[in-house]
């Protein structure tokens, strides 16, 4: 004789019970994860949220700085890493290394002096400002943006990007410049550089 208690009907209401239960759960931990991923991030190095106003302060501070000849050595974090050093003179890349390596071809590394820093910082920036105003039939992902800028001349010193998706966040984009030597211009015929001091 058949218990009722093991029936098809409260079997399958059991299963959907486990199932709701097994989904709040997962919804739960993704949650923790999600806010304590935004609170490293929040507190990580000084740095804070970038809105428009704060990066025109930053680019308003660097073109008031007047420099065009400047060597850099950044460290760039995205699925894998790599370290890249550039030399800049009169706003133009003049030599670059990634990984030590030499690299002829400096096209595809305009993103990594300042001005294309500040480039891929705007648009990260309008970006955000487009999700308060969408328009009709686009797409876009919420994002979480941080930066330090150096506190004289402006440049990005750190920067830490987000791309939450419904279907998980993709992995965080960062970079930090670990040495930023200023240098004369050419015609003065002194080329010494000068180590601008990086905040911790």
């Amino acid at each position: 004789m058949q218990n009722p208690s093991q029936s098809p009907q409260n079997t399958t209401s059991g299963n959907q019970a486990r199932h709701f239960i097994r989904a709040f759960c997962w919804a739960a931990v993704l949650t923790v994860l999600v806010s304590i991923s935004v609170m490293i991030i929040r507190f990580r190095g000084g740095m804070t949220s970038v809105d428009a106003g704060t990066l025109a302060a930053a680019e308003q501070k660097w073109q008031l700085s007047q420099i065009l000849n400047y060597d850099l050595e950044i460290h760039i974090s995205e699925r894998y890493k790599r370290r890249i050093r550039i030399q800049v003179r009169d706003s133009q890349i003049t030599a670059l290394w990634r990984n030590d390596l030499p690299i002829e071809e400096h096209r595809g590394y305009l993103a990594w002096t300042v001005e294309g820093m500040f480039q891929t910082i705007r648009t990260d920036v309008n970006q955000q400002l487009q999700l308060k105003t969408p328009t009709p039939g686009t797409r876009l992902n919420n994002l979480t943006v941080r930066a330090l800028f150096h506190p004289t001349h402006g440049f990005p010193q750190r920067y830490i990007r987000i791309e939450h998706r419904q279907q998980g966040n993709n992995p965080e984009i960062s970079w930090e410049v670990i040495s930023f030597k200023r240098h004369k211009s050419r015609s003065s015929g002194d080329d010494a550089p000068t180590d601008l001091s990086i905040v911790p």
